[in-house]
Formats: C-alpha cells, structure tokens, sequence
C-alpha cells in the first residue's frame, strides 16, 4: 500500500524568506493579508511551540514534524 504524504512549511524558513510570499497571500475573502499580519501570525505559531504549518487541508498533522502520512489503497483493477 502506498502512502501520501502532504507539503508542510518551516515556520522559521517562512519569518527568514517572508519577502518572497508577501504580497501573495488572502484571506478566504480574498483580501490580500499584510506582510505585518502575516508576521506575527508566524511568531505566535512559534510562540505555541509549533515548528511547521501544513501548505493545505490534512487531518493527519503534527506540528513538530508535519504531515504523519495518508494510506493509500490499491487501485482496483479492471
């Protein structure tokens, strides 16, 4: 059986690099958030003792190490 593994980002990485994503983030209104919001959102993560965030939806996460993995079945055949 194979596995799926989901993308996740280094809150550390994300505060280091924060210039090349700012600017590209909404909100799911679709209002651009502001470099300064997402900022300190990423410092409370830390502050929660997060290390990573996961890029999308996955109910399988640990915020230490990221995504734990999603058992794939068998494809069915025909």
């Amino acid at each position: 059986m194979s596995r799926n593994i989901h993308m996740c980002a280094n809150i550390e990485g994300l505060l280091k690099r924060s210039d090349s994503f700012l600017g590209k983030l909404f909100n799911d209104d679709g209002k651009q958030v502001s470099g300064k919001r997402v900022r300190e959102w990423l410092k409370q993560q830390l502050a929660e003792g997060k290390r990573v965030i996961p890029c999308g939806t996955c109910d399988n996460f640990d915020y230490q190490t990221g995504c734990r993995g999603h058992e794939v079945p068998p494809q069915a055949k025909e």
